[in-house]
């Protein structure tokens, strides 16, 4: 195994780690792999019995030859990779102002459970690192949760469930997890559809999709009292809300033109300034909005398969972001808007396909996959 000594090293983009030839010189004829690095440094502090070491991290504009950020921060050596995370996003912020995504998760349901041979459905909530890596399982309810939501600080989810009760129906109820204290309660019982659950900004109250009579319309719910009020009043059926930061619009599925499109409403009243956004395919789904609120990502289906598009919420420069991989549904963005997390079906045979989750910048460009072996994944909600 490679020793490193104290002194100065430059991170490459590709993740190498570059050693100058002396110390008076900024040209590089050697490279090892950070992992390996981080290993001996690991591998060093259990010989000494340290779980902590104090590092020095320069990061330096070689073409501007000025210092970008400077500091000295303590790492704990047991577990390295969030620590790697912490500290870019410290450099990244120091850097740029903004916030970044190494440190938010990445909420989904996953079937990997399942025991398909007696046709039993297990669909459960985990949640990851925003690069796939330390899965952590979030319920246990031995039943199909759909449709989560993730509040702001991660405090709580909200789901529906859909389960074998004893003396009674099977029914898609709404469950309401305190991710602190693991305990979850059933906040909405109807019979038919409490689902679609979104969180608003102060994580008081829930948008959702409620059955209401011979009708499905999107409510508030105080999460405290459990009252409801509407927001849409109409015929059609009306699904899959979602709410943009400042509170102020509503995007959601409506069957009012005779098929599944996008609709924009003002939710501080009943049918107020409702207006359809969408139109490009035969129908749509999961309207989602960007951080700042200014456009969305839908689903809508074309060319036999589920495409995803980026459009501004004035109905205008729509982006088709995937074509020709595979069918596509359920996109996220990243909490600082530069990158969409999806979902993607695959064929693997004739009998045989699988979901995975995939991440790709705002453009469309794919990154690649960033789940594996962990059956069908779907609905991923990507949170800081």
């Amino acid at each position: 195994m490679r020793k490193w000594s104290e002194g100065y090293y430059l991170i490459t983009l590709d993740g190498q780690l570059e050693e100058p030839k002396d110390k008076g010189s900024k040209t590089s004829v050697s490279k090892t792999n950070i992992k390996d690095a981080a290993k001996d440094a690991k591998g060093k502090a259990r010989e000494k019995e340290i779980t902590t070491v104090r590092v020095s991290i320069t990061a330096y504009d070689i073409r501007k030859n000025s210092m970008l950020y400077q500091n000295q921060i303590l790492l704990n050596t047991d577990n390295l990779r969030e620590e790697g995370h912490r500290v870019s996003h410290e450099i990244f912020r120091q850097i740029t102002g903004k916030e970044s995504i190494f440190t938010s998760k990445i909420y989904f349901v996953s079937d990997r459970e399942s025991d398909w041979v007696k046709k039993n459905i297990i669909k459960e909530l985990y949640f990851m690192d925003f690069d796939g890596f330390n899965i952590v399982k979030v319920t246990n309810h031995r039943g199909i949760v759909i449709s989560p939501s993730i509040s702001t600080g991660q405090q709580l989810a909200v789901y529906s469930l859909i389960r074998d009760n004893k003396g009674r129906k099977r029914n898609n109820d709404l469950y309401l997890l305190n991710m602190k204290t693991k305990v979850s309660e059933m906040i909405s019982s109807r019979e038919g559809i409490n689902s679609g659950a979104i969180f608003t900004a102060d994580n008081d109250k829930i948008i959702l999709t409620l059955t209401d009579g011979d009708n499905t319309d999107i409510f508030w719910m105080d999460i405290k009292t459990k009252e409801t009020k509407k927001i849409t009043d109409h015929p059609s059926v009306d699904v899959d809300p979602d709410i943009s930061p400042d509170g102020n619009t509503l995007a959601f599925v409506s069957g009012r033109p005779g098929k599944a499109m996008i609709y924009l409403a003002d939710p501080r009243g009943v049918e107020k300034d409702v207006r359809r956004l969408s139109y490009v395919g035969d129908l749509h789904a999961t309207p989602r909005f960007s951080p700042l609120g200014q456009e969305l990502v839908l689903v809508s289906w074309i060319d036999n398969a589920f495409d995803i598009y980026r459009i501004d919420t004035q109905g205008n420069n729509i982006v088709r972001l995937t074509k020709d991989f595979g069918s596509n549904e359920a996109p996220s963005f990243s909490p600082d808007g530069e990158f969409i997390v999806f979902s993607s079906q695959r064929t693997i045979s004739r009998h045989f396909s699988v979901k995975n989750l995939y991440i790709m910048d705002r453009e469309g460009e794919i990154l690649g996959a960033i789940t594996s072996n962990l059956g069908n994944c779907t609905t991923p909600r990507w949170v800081r």
